[in-house]
């Protein structure tokens, strides 16, 4: 897989010098993460009063989720695409049935042959899915299963409801898991288990979109089984649009040589059919066929809906359609389509056909509404999205004017020269630097107030002449903080300090590209906040060795049990951040840095050096530890750099930085959409720093 799994999950089938049907694993082999292991907790229910084998189990279903989120109290499978099965074994016999209670016992056999080597009373809930050539589940060709010729039957067992006498839907899920682990034979290939996976919600989100899964699913860990009932403790996060609908009719346009046009959808809305758009995409003619066999027993002269919708309306894409024919259904049927967005009226704009769902009710195609999972979840161990996620700027400069006004903190400001083309390859200018440096002060400012900065001035663009400026004594507006200080000739002069979104964009006006700030605050001056170690390369170097060494570093930081956070340089290599609250010196830092590189160094000795001198590096990549001094200053994050491109020094998830990251994937065009979608995932740099003492006494 392309996640690693929780070893308490993992499953490693072992060869045995004589094959036996239905061999399990032994239930004391492995301790659960819970308190008790699994034969105790079998112990410890088997006293208790049993319960009746159940006749029937409506499944517990997953409420649907606006977006994955991450927290160690949930944790995270995959939503397979295919039928939804509940499973009874009993005596030897075996019953699967849908989620409307139909039978699955002959349709799907294999399965069936399999639990007939089970040894056990229980009642178990599961997914049943086809893998098609390419390796994925593939519902059509569920749809179409008849014989093991037509693809490779699965069926994922993701949870245990009733064992040998005992109601387990009173149990935590992670409890109705183990249990469930242990009786599942390790040597089926068709009956299996649905692992959970060791990585955050976003992480796993992001590979299911990468390799082609219909979604995940996230569930509560400690979360009973609530049969029936949708439930917001499990949450389905689709990585498509998708919904199931009702086929209230089809359309047939004049002149088509297709068997239908198009299908009218509705979906109940407080007990009502409601019309959301016809779908004409998505068939082919064996598919067409199959329907209207389907459809031959429900035609109606009655229309479904309360009023007979416009499914001919002229559109901006079809200004004059075709005249069309409408020949209307009973509402049973349950089609699942995909779509884009939902228009006002909600119409479907895009919708596309997927399948026919025959293990759906009619009266199940309700509209579902998205839950927003930070809700769910405030009252856990996980922090919340930083505030400053839900700040939303538009633009401070209009695209007209070349001087502009405006007022800032109480103070006007005069930005000029707004045409200037700073960028000229791509074209973008004094007034979108500044309407970049508005929408992100928000999420800029806690790395930059209270720090001195070193101006490093392009005021004609990064193609001409550039200057650093540190000394801001004779160009303060009476608003600036300034702190002191003082030349090797004596002479007595001013860093300016920002406090507010004012001393940014009088920074950016004076046209400093980028923000280059302290480590340490006025407040702290000799002790950062945290310790650096940039990744410096030499021309020779690739950005894959970069990364390459980054990835190092994370280990080597895991080993020490030490966070640590990246972002992209903006420039040619990444940074690596160490939160240390203030609470050591510039040297302590500096020494724990060189720890850091040494190693890492050792591990990456043909390209990486710690050399300090660039003659004595040889062109390798430079591990630099030496940034952890006074006054040194680094690009803040969300600064931008003056490189073509305009690239952003943007922190980013561990799992990010792989193969294929480059500098400009993130630039002025792009980045407020990034840093509004995840907030500021840099905000644990200046957290709780770390214990620099324990971590050295365990290298002892």
């Amino acid at each position: 897989m392309w996640i690693s799994r929780k070893k308490s999950t993992a499953r490693k089938k072992t060869a045995a010098p004589e094959k036996k049907t239905g061999q399990r694993r032994s239930i004391s082999e492995n301790k659960a993460p819970f308190s008790s292991s699994p034969q105790e907790l079998l112990q410890h229910l088997s006293v208790q009063k049993k319960k009746p084998f159940p006749e029937s189990i409506s499944p517990m279903l997953a409420s649907l989720a606006s977006k994955p989120f991450n927290d160690p109290d949930w944790l995270y499978e995959i939503k397979w695409d295919g039928y939804r099965a509940i499973t009874f074994l009993q005596n030897g016999k075996v019953e699967i049935v849908s989620r409307n209670n139909k039978s699955f016992h002959e349709t799907y056999y294999p399965i069936n042959e399999g639990f007939k080597q089970w040894k056990v009373n229980a009642v178990l809930d599961g997914e049943i899915i086809v893998i098609n050539a390419k390796g994925k589940a593939d519902f059509a060709a569920l749809q179409e299963w008849r014989s093991e010729a037509d693809g490779e039957l699965r069926y994922y067992l993701f949870d245990l409801l009733w064992l040998e006498g005992m109601d387990m839907t009173a149990l935590p899920l992670t409890e109705r898991r183990e249990v469930l682990k242990e009786i599942i034979p390790l040597n089926d290939e068709i009956i299996l288990y649905s692992p959970d996976f060791d990585t955050t919600g976003t992480t796993f989100f992001k590979q299911a979109q990468k390799t082609g899964l219909e979604g995940i699913l996230a569930k509560k860990k400690d979360s009973i089984y609530e049969p029936g009932k949708r439930t917001r403790n499990w949450l389905k996060i689709k990585t498509e649009r998708t919904l199931e609908a009702i086929i209230a009719g089809y359309t047939l346009n004049e002149g088509s040589n297709k068997l239908f046009s198009s299908l009218l959808l509705g979906i109940y809305e407080n007990g009502e059919l409601q019309y959301i758009g016809p779908v004409g995409t998505g068939f082919n003619k064996k598919t067409q066929e199959e329907l209207m066999l389907a459809f031959k027993p429900l035609r109606s002269k009655r229309c479904p809906f309360k009023e007979i919708p416009e499914y001919n309306k002229p559109s901006r894409f079809r200004p004059n359609p075709p005249k069309a024919s409408v020949t209307w259904l009973k509402p049973a049927l349950v089609a699942e389509v995909s779509y884009q967005t939902v228009a006002p009226g909600g119409i479907l704009r895009h919708p596309s056909f997927k399948a026919l769902r025959t293990d759906k009710k009619a009266s199940e195609a309700k509209t579902e509404h998205a839950v927003k999972p930070e809700k769910l979840y405030k009252k856990t161990k996980q922090k919340e999205k930083d505030k400053t996620a839900k700040v939303v700027r538009k633009t401070l400069l209009n695209p007209t004017d070349a001087t502009q006004v405006r007022i800032i903190n109480g103070s006007s400001f005069t930005f000029n020269n707004l045409h200037k083309v700073f960028w000229p390859v791509e074209g973008y200018t004094k007034r979108d630097m500044l309407n970049y440096y508005y929408q992100v002060a928000p999420y800029i400012l806690p790395y930059l107030k209270n720090r001195p900065q070193s101006l490093n001035r392009f005021p004609n663009g990064i193609k001409g002449k550039s200057f650093y400026q540190k000394d801001l004594t004779a160009h303060a507006p009476e608003w600036m903080k300034l702190f002191p200080y003082t030349t090797s000739e004596g002479e007595h002069k001013n860093f300016m300090v920002p406090e507010d979104e004012r001393a940014l964009l009088f920074m950016a006006n004076a046209g400093a590209i980028e923000m280059n700030p302290w480590n340490s605050t006025i407040q702290k001056p000799d002790h950062p906040d945290w310790c650096l170690i940039d990744l410096d390369p030499s021309s020779k170097n690739s950005f894959e060795q970069v990364i390459q060494t980054a990835q190092v570093t994370k280990q080597v930081l895991d080993e020490l049990k030490v966070p640590g956070y990246p972002k992209s340089s903006g420039s040619t290599g990444i940074h690596i951040y160490i939160p240390l609250n203030a609470k050591y010196t510039y040297d302590e830092c500096q020494l724990f840095g060189k720890l850091i590189a040494t190693r890492v160094h050792e591990i990456l000795p043909d390209f990486t050096s710690i050399e300090r001198l660039t003659k004595n590096r040889k062109g390798k990549l430079y591990i630099d530890y030496l940034q952890n001094r006074p006054k040194a200053t680094l690009a803040a994050p969300y600064s931008l750099r003056p490189k073509p491109g305009a690239p952003v020094s943007m922190p980013l998830f561990w799992e990010e930085v792989k193969k294929g990251l480059t500098i400009t994937d993130w630039h002025i065009g792009n980045a407020i959409a990034r840093i509004r979608s995840e907030g500021d995932i840099f905000k644990p740099v200046l957290g709780k720093g770390i214990d620099m003492k324990k971590v050295l006494k365990g290298l002892a």
